[in-house]
């Protein structure tokens, strides 16, 4: 580990593939807003087209607007 983070070859592809699933199954969710926790307090959503949304609260006032999303 590197300042505290991981070298890109220890990460495991099967937690990132469970990562994604989780992802995906938040954003499919009846609740408009379970994808949010998947990101962190400072996190920045770029929608092309759009303006950055930043930080987890502007996150959960995005995502209270949106319909859920399917495959």
């Amino acid at each position: 580990m590197h300042g505290g983070h991981r070298d890109l070859q220890s990460f495991d592809e099967a937690e990132i593939r469970a990562a994604e699933r989780a992802l995906i199954r938040a954003l499919e969710a009846p609740d408009p807003t379970a994808w949010v926790s998947a990101y962190t307090e400072d996190a920045v959503f770029v929608a092309p087209g759009a303006a950055a949304v930043q930080g987890r609260a502007a996150l959960l006032q995005m995502a209270k607007a949106m319909k859920p999303l399917s495959s």
